[in-house]
């Protein structure tokens, strides 16, 4: 045995704390705060599941309806989030592409 533990991985150093701290910072901001429409801002909605039982129906849970974002590409290069109405909007030429 090599001492450093049951994995045989070395101890971890303050510098790897840090990168560890900021990469999940980072993957928190990605999951929570950018899943929204760069143009309408268009984000997730809290909805409640409901199960029929007889005549009525009961709530169940309460769970959380995700929008559906698309990376596109404008003509400029930049990449940004729209929700597939706008997505559409740009791509039929109906919706300026710059934000407002």
């Amino acid at each position: 045995m090599c001492g450093f533990g049951k994995a045989n991985k070395p101890p971890m150093r303050r510098n790897d704390n840090v990168y560890a701290l900021s990469t999940c910072v980072i993957y928190l901001k990605r999951l929570f705060l950018m899943r929204k429409c760069d143009y309408c801002e268009k984000a997730s909605q809290k909805v409640n599941k409901r199960k029929k039982v007889r005549s009525a129906y009961n709530p169940v849970n309460r769970y959380r309806q995700q929008a559906n974002l698309q990376m596109v590409r404008l003509p400029s290069g930049e990449k940004i989030k729209l929700c597939t109405n706008c997505r559409n909007l740009v791509v039929k030429g109906r919706l300026a592409t710059a934000k407002h």
